[in-house]
């Protein structure tokens, strides 16, 4: 391994000797005063401001002692905060606000996922340093002059990191501190050997999953859609397929452990799996942050104003255009109205809707329309029917009825639908909210344009998405008039678990409608109050 004096890089401080070489001479010259199995009786220098080093004081290489292949001793050690990121390392990190309030210091804050701590190799999970990695990885010694081993040899250091911060600085020292008193008051008193285990990875293998956490490391980078850099729930997908490859291959395992009355956990060996490689998931996770980009609610006094928009385009439309205009009004109505989700507009039935037409017209609890949907829920393990009414009288005076009826006469008068599902495209096909969706934004900016007091300029129209909007602005308008909580649930959270209980599998619809007609009157509450 070159030592010239060419200019190596960031990861100098690996190849070539510290500024206090002569402190590492001192002491490392004496087999007798260090034990490989015993990481209390090492020493060394910090690879980068050459301080003394001992009794697990900073941050050891668990190969630090080890001769392993035909490679010697690593000897990498350093101060817990000389420990630090590349200076070039283009990982994203989450703008931390201020910290002082919560009792960590601005030192604390710049140093926050770009550098060690002293005790973070003693911490529960394997520290090796970049060479030691890049050994078990490829089996070779880092070519200092390729690009490619320098990238690796970064995205080993940043993987470190991660897995470190995973907790907390005051855990990090409350154990080192307790481990150096513990063995300085026992070891001069009892005859044994200390509980100290080896450190080393005698096998030079990836033993924490270093290779699927590069790989993790990269995705991170990739550009985003809301901001520089793809979100955590996507990074986190780069992990779940490595898992599911690994068990599909030659290590699939029959083993498992019972739990519960029927659920089994199947025992894995994926790296993925492993404490690492959590560890790090969970650093990477805080280092990143947590973007969440929510639609914007849509509120009652909108939806009025939409109507409004939406009429006139209805009156001067096309066939075409009125089938399309129909169609966005009723999926933000049933979703506004019954709080769905835009995933779930998709499972509404033609016959359901038809079936009790007429007996929600006439019901003694106020003319409303059942919407019927059918699917697969969570928890459920098969179809099942659900049935939600929306009332056709509202405090704002909503134009739930108008534009059901205009939708209905459609799809059984126009089209001459029976059966199947209710929202479909122009062949047929099953349609999703995802149709509708760039037709109802275009309504939103028209109402932004020509009701300026009812959208706010600062309001941006790409927020608005019938994915969400129309279900977080039901469940806020009815919280704002103080709708009871059972209510609230039972409407908006009738996919839960709890819920799913209460509806025997394979009942037909009308047994479905019939077991949650004494819920009705409550339920109706919910759109009454919209």
């Amino acid at each position: 391994m070159s030592t010239g004096t060419m200019d190596h890089g960031w990861f100098a401080e690996l190849i070539l000797p510290t500024t206090q070489s002569r402190n590492f001479q001192v002491v490392s010259s004496g087999s007798e005063r260090e034990e490989r199995e015993n990481l209390m009786t090492w020493m060394g220098s910090c690879k980068l401001c050459g301080k003394v080093l001992s009794c697990a004081a900073g941050i050891f290489c668990a190969n630090f002692c080890t001769k392993r292949g035909n490679y010697p001793p690593c000897r990498n050690a350093w101060c817990g905060q000389c420990y630090q990121e590349s200076p070039l390392d283009p990982f994203p990190k989450q703008q931390l606000e201020e910290e002082e309030d919560q009792g960590r210091g601005k030192a604390t804050k710049a140093l926050r996922f770009r550098s060690g701590r002293n005790g973070d190799h003693v911490m529960g999970i394997p520290f090796e340093c970049e060479l030691c990695h890049f050994r078990n990885l490829a089996g070779r010694d880092p070519d200092w002059l390729s690009q490619k081993d320098s990238y690796t040899l970064m995205c080993i250091r940043r993987a470190n990191l991660d897995a470190m911060w995973s907790r907390e600085p005051n855990t990090v020292k409350a154990n080192l501190s307790r481990l150096r008193q513990d063995y300085f008051e026992c070891v001069s008193i009892f005859p044994f050997p200390p509980p100290i285990p080896d450190m080393a990875n005698h096998q030079m293998e990836d033993r924490v999953g270093m290779k699927s956490a590069v790989w993790t490391l990269e995705v991170s980078r990739r550009g985003g859609k809301n901001a520089s850099n793809v979100q955590w729930g996507t990074v986190r997908k780069t992990p779940t397929w490595m898992g599911n490859l690994h068990d599909a291959g030659a290590n699939y395992s029959n083993d498992s452990i019972a739990g519960g009355d029927t659920a089994k956990k199947y025992i894995s060996d994926s790296p993925v799996g492993g404490k690492w490689f959590q560890r790090f998931m969970h650093g990477m996770k805080l280092r990143m942050g947590v973007i969440r980009i929510q639609d914007e609610a849509l509120t009652s006094e909108m939806v009025l104003a939409v109507d409004e928009v939406a009429e006139r385009e209805w009156r001067n439309g096309s066939d075409r255009d009125k089938r399309m205009m129909e169609g966005t009004m009723v999926a933000m109505l049933v979703e506004y109205g019954a709080a769905l989700r835009g995933e779930e507009l998709q499972m509404v039935r033609v016959e359901g809707v038809v079936q009790f037409g007429e007996d929600a017209k006439r019901s003694k609890y106020g003319s409303h329309t059942v919407w019927a949907l059918q699917g697969k829920f969570k928890a459920e393990k098969q179809e099942q029917w659900h049935c939600l009414p929306i009332a056709d009288e509202t405090k704002s005076n909503l134009p739930f009825r108008k534009w059901f009826d205009r939708m209905e006469y459609r799809v059984l008068k126009v089209e001459g639908r029976k059966e199947g599902w209710y929202f479909t495209e122009e062949d047929g096909s099953r349609a999703k909210f995802t149709y509708y969706n760039a037709s109802f934004k275009e309504l939103i900016m028209k109402v932004k344009e020509l009701y300026p007091r009812v959208i706010l300029p600062a309001a941006d129209v790409e927020n608005f998405s019938l994915w969400r909007s129309p279900r977080r602005g039901a469940i806020t308008t009815a919280t704002v008039e103080q709708v009871d909580v059972p209510t609230m649930e039972l409407i908006a959270r009738w996919r839960s678990k709890e819920r799913a209980k209460g509806t025997e599998a394979g009942l037909s619809m009308r047994q479905v409608y019939t077991d949650q007609r004494l819920t009705v009157r409550a339920m109706l509450r919910f759109s009454k109050a919209l």
